[in-house]
Parts: structure tokens; C-alpha cells; sequence
């Protein structure tokens, strides 16, 4: 009778605890959905949702009811939560103190699309979090008309570890696809990183690398702005880019190009010294045009984009400010 009662006991904790484990894997179709899910230790939030889910309006209406506040109030005391960045053109989420989360769009052939309309904040932004994975996601501001500029970032990273970008699409209008600042721990693997108007990447951190990602149609100041060592890229690829790659404002300490291909316009710059190539594929066409995305052909800039901050002209951004 013991050892019945005994086994009954174990198959009731075996089974209690699959369903702990299944209530985990949190399903979500809304923006409100998903800012509710958004807690330490949801485990796995799956994106169900077909269409684009604009953020926008949805913390507008949470922030001007009071449900959520501006990330400036977490800033003199300790806790986590979902904030928003009230910067000067509206919101955007800011993630505080979180750990042990999983977002991810269901499919990983059609990834879920979150989006925000005003071009000040960062799309997302995770402070002091920890545990974090965004996979099959397309991320960046929307089109506004001509506006066609942006001040934020499409990722932003603040004292964040153990941070994971996998099978994603970081686009812009966006000024940096990822800004990283204190990170420990990031590894962006299978994500593409496109049509952002200032870097591409701006690392300043340890740890931090990057599997198989896409860099293209890039075009600003300094592609890839590394602040800091201890920085690899393996099996990567930087095309249709304009701007300088590395020079003594974008490379600071050495980093590590493994079997990447490079194909780019202008030149690497003068701090290739500190650039360490293994087996790369490298082709550099300094009699390519001088501005716009496509200098060596390839795609070329399409009506897909039409509106995003991939590219300004004089008075295109002049009025935009």
C-alpha cells in the first residue's frame, strides 16, 4: 500500500509539474496581449498574430490611462516592469529588470512583425535585464510619409546579459539596428540588420557574438562601431553599404571577421590593424557610386521601404527637423 501511495504521489508531482511547464508557453495575438505577457520568468511569449502588431497605440492609451509609466519613474527606485521612453514623438517599450523571457513569432519562415509609429524612442529597448531571447521577430519603426528619419534605435541594450537575437529582422527607419551599452553576453545569430541610416551596430560590451547575420543596405557615419574587444563575426556578410567600416571613431579594440564576406564601398578605413580577417571573401569597389545603398549592385532600393529612414537627402531631412 506504501509503495502504491508512494508511486501515486510521484506520477501526481511528474504531472503537476508538466503542467507548471506547459502553462509556461504564453500565446499571444494583440499588442495588449503582449504587454500583459511581458513578466520575469514567462518562459516562451509566442507571437500567434498574422498581421503587423503596432505597439502605438496601444501604450498610448496604457501610459495616458496610467497603466503604464515612463521608464524615468524606475529610475530612483528598484523593481521590473514594462515602461515606456516618452520621448519627443511618442512611445516606445522599455523592458526593466525582466529575466528568464522568450519572445518569438509561431513561424520561423514568416516571423511576427512589431512595430512602432513615432521615430524618437527605440523600439525596444531592455534595461538591466537578464535571459532574454528574441527570435523570429521583424522589428523597426514604421513608414511616415516623407518624414524619413529617425532618431531612435531599433534595439537598444543597457546593462543587459545573456541576450539572445536569433532568426530576426532589424530594419529601419532605425539610426542603429542594435545599440548595445554595458552588455555582457550577446549572441545575434541568422539576423538581418538593414536600410538603418546611421550604424548598423554599435557594440560596447564583452562577449558579444554574431552567427551568420546580414548586413546590408546600410549606410551612415560608422557601419559597424565597436567600442569595445572581444567581438566576433563568424560566417557574416556586409553588402550594398556605404559609410566607413573601420576607422580610428568606429574601432576602438580588436575584433575577429571569420569566414565573412565583405563587399563594400569606400574602403575598410584605417583602422584594419585591429581587424583580425580569417578566411574572408572581401571585395571593395572604390569607383562605386557615391551614395545611396546599392553601390555594387544586387537589390536595389525598392518601394518596400519607400517612406523608412534608409536614406535622406538636404531637404528631405532638413524638413524632418
Amino acid at each position: 500500500m506504501k509503495r502504491i501511495i508512494f508511486t501515486l504521489s510521484v506520477l501526481m508531482l511528474f504531472s503537476l509539474a508538466a503542467s507548471a511547464q506547459k502553462k509556461k508557453e504564453v500565446k499571444v495575438n494583440t499588442a495588449e496581449e503582449l504587454l500583459y505577457a511581458l513578466r520575469s520568468d514567462a518562459s516562451t511569449i509566442v507571437i500567434t498574430a498574422k498581421e503587423t502588431i503596432n505597439l502605438t497605440e496601444t501604450l498610448d492609451r496604457w501610459y495616458a490611462n496610467g497603466k503604464i509609466q515612463d521608464k524615468r519613474i524606475a529610475e530612483s527606485v528598484v523593481q521590473s516592469d514594462i515602461f515606456v521612453n516618452d520621448d519627443q514623438d511618442g512611445l516606445g517599450l522599455v523592458l526593466i529588470g525582466l529575466s528568464n523571457i522568450t519572445i518569438k513569432g509561431k513561424n520561423p519562415k514568416k516571423p511576427a512583425e512589431i512595430v512602432i509609429d513615432p521615430r524618437f524612442p527605440d523600439v525596444l529597448k531592455l534595461e538591466n535585464c537578464e535571459n532574454i531571447t528574441l527570435e523570429n521577430l521583424v522589428l523597426g519603426h514604421t513608414a511616415q510619409g516623407d518624414m524619413g528619419w529617425c532618431h531612435g534605435d531599433v534595439v537598444a541594450l543597457v546593462k543587459s546579459q545573456n541576450i539572445t537575437i536569433r532568426n530576426c529582422s532589424l530594419f529601419g527607419c532605425g539610426v542603429c539596428g542594435i545599440e548595445a551599452s554595458g552588455i555582457d553576453g550577446l549572441l545575434v545569430e541568422k539576423t538581418e540588420i538593414h536600410h538603418c541610416s546611421w550604424d548598423a551596430i554599435h557594440i560596447h560590451g564583452h562577449h558579444v557574438t554574431f552567427n551568420g547575420c546580414d548586413f546590408h543596405h546600410n549606410a551612415g557615419f560608422m557601419l559597424i562601431n565597436v567600442e569595445t574587444s572581444d567581438v566576433v563575426f563568424n560566417d557574416c556578410t556586409l553588402r550594398n553599404t556605404n559609410g566607413t567600416l573601420f576607422d580610428e571613431y568606429s574601432i576602438y579594440n580588436p575584433i575577429t571577421m571569420n569566414k565573412c564576406k565583405i563587399v563594400h564601398h569606400e574602403g575598410f578605413g584605417n583602422k584594419m590593424s585591429l581587424v583580425k580577417m580569417m578566411n574572408c571573401d572581401v571585395q571593395i569597389d572604390e569607383e562605386g557610386e557615391d551614395d545611396g545603398y546599392s553601390p555594387l549592385g544586387g537589390e536595389e532600393y525598392g518601394e518596400e521601404y519607400e517612406g523608412n529612414c534608409d536614406y535622406y537627402e538636404g531637404d528631405e531631412y532638413e524638413e524632418g527637423e
